[in-house]
């Protein structure tokens, strides 16, 4: 299964009225186009992507936050010297009264995924700029599949075995302390953090430059480790760097270096309850 297929078919299934006739029609074309393999081989490929979609469904119905009732919302801040514009694309109750932000990431699976990091700092963001726009959000969901279902998967509870769920939902917060003033200025930092990455890149190679403050040793062997992973294949590491990257050539011992990672993981610390507890911002 691949997940562009999975989220083509979950956009156009949230925004049909006759959900019964486009699955119907949609399995066909697949099968016709040669999107899942043939001769009844991508059976399992349109089973998975269709029982996931109607549970994601369901599970967002169930927690008032219906996806075929989207409220998107506009929102441009002036931070600093920089302008900050965008949509929101999924508000609860609406874009005036915004309590639920929804982010609809089937691939955040894993909680340690590339996927999910990315996930939860965007909706961080999102809370961040409602937040400093003058709403007052509560709340993001990310909605996604869960990482131990398939098909006919089943666990094993007190009461007896059931079946695995196929969605899930994790729940973003900002921590208490951050109001609108708060929000604006923990935002203008990210975007000076950005615009510095966006010049010269700071990679992070997984835990690499969070160690690297306290203890380089430690980093270095993080880093080493790096390159032979998964993640790496995938990462913007590879494109930036290229295959053989060298420690000292990318975490030279600078103060100034330093000093960025220090800030950028300050910034972006989101504890395991899915709370945003970042340093007090400086601005």
């Amino acid at each position: 299964m691949t997940t562009n297929l999975q989220d083509d078919y979950l956009e156009r299934l949230i925004e049909t009225g006759n959900q019964q006739a486009f699955t119907a029609s949609w399995q066909q074309a697949v099968r016709a186009n040669g999107e899942v393999p043939v001769l009844g081989y991508g059976d399992a490929a349109i089973r998975e992507i269709t029982e996931f979609s109607a549970e994601l469904l369901q599970l967002a119905i169930a927690e008032q936050v219906p996806l075929n009732q989207r409220h998107p919302k506009d929102v441009t801040l002036s931070l600093g010297g920089i302008t900050v514009a965008g949509t929101i694309e999924r508000c609860y109750p609406d874009a005036e009264n915004v309590d639920t932000i929804v982010l609809v990431r089937p691939d955040a699976k894993k909680s340690g995924s590339r996927e999910f990091l990315r996930t939860k700092m965007l909706a961080v963001v999102q809370l961040l700029a409602a937040r400093a726009s003058g709403c007052d959000v509560a709340e993001a969901i990310v909605l996604n599949q869960h990482e131990k279902w398939y098909p006919g998967a089943v666990k094993t509870l007190e009461r007896g075995v059931v079946p695995q769920e196929a969605a899930q939902k994790r729940t973003i917060i900002l921590d208490d302390w951050i109001d609108q003033a708060q929000a604006r200025a923990l935002l203008t930092e990210l975007c000076h953090l950005y615009q510095r990455a966006a010049v010269t890149p700071f990679g992070t190679f997984g835990k690499t430059s969070q160690l690297l403050t306290k203890d380089r040793a430690d980093a270095e062997a993080k880093f080493n480790a790096f390159p032979s992973g998964e993640d790496f294949t995938r990462s913007l590491e590879l494109v930036v760097y290229g295959s053989a990257p060298e420690f000292p050539d990318i975490f030279p011992d600078d103060a100034t270096v330093n000093a960025f990672y220090t800030r950028f993981h300050g910034l972006t610390t989101i504890n395991r309850n899915y709370r945003y507890i970042p340093d007090a911002p400086r601005s």
